[in-house]
């Protein structure tokens, strides 16, 4: 048996999808796809776009989204992280384009231009290309963003279960699992729809 869990490079007209080699890697996976005995996604709408993006031509594939451990923090306990009246708006995920990042710098900009009782709280890592955008951006906005950087889990739990909102701005996405946490949290979120 042949198992194909497939990290596909599904629509060719994002934006990161314009590097050398990309037509060839997205006819290489449907031909590896279509080859296979069995496919298993990690998502629901990988599975969708095999067979409508990738041509998939056989109906043996299924979908087995990745287990998570629910967080076991309050909500409630946030004197460290809270400053009074303010809202925190929170964003975890690289720090980059196909995650939308440069629409969440100009969101978080006119918000604060509307309601200055806000702060902006970023976690995770950039990749080279975006370094300038996240340094300009910090220095522009000090007083009310911090970025964290990558955090270990539970601290990411902990950012969430003090954040008043989660933003996702992702241009694609195919198992958001930061949403998915945060839901298990009850933090309100505000995402994109796609994937």
């Amino acid at each position: 048996r042949i198992l194909l869990r497939g990290h596909a490079i599904i629509h060719l007209d994002l934006p990161f999808t314009k590097y050398p080699g990309a037509r060839f890697h997205h006819r290489l996976e449907a031909m590896c796809a279509n080859r296979a005995d069995f496919v298993l996604t990690v998502a629901q709408y990988l599975t969708d776009a095999y067979r409508v993006e990738l041509g998939l031509r056989h109906c043996r594939i299924a979908s087995l989204p990745l287990p998570f451990r629910a967080p076991k923090v309050s909500r409630h306990n946030c004197s460290d992280h809270k400053v009074d009246g303010d809202v925190t708006i929170l964003y975890v995920g690289r720090l980059e384009y196909p995650k939308g990042t440069d629409l969440l710098f100009a969101a978080l900009e006119e918000v604060c231009q509307r309601f200055t009782a806000i702060r902006a709280v970023l976690v995770g890592t950039t990749v080279d290309e975006f370094d300038e955008h996240l340094n300009t951006f910090l220095k522009a906005n000090a007083e009310w963003v911090t970025y964290t950087g990558a955090l270990p889990q539970s601290q990411v739990f902990e950012q969430m279960a003090c954040a008043d909102i989660l933003v996702l701005p992702s241009r694609t996405e195919t198992l958001p699992r930061t949403l998915i946490e945060a839901q298990s949290l009850g933090l309100p979120q505000v995402a994109t729809r796609v994937g």
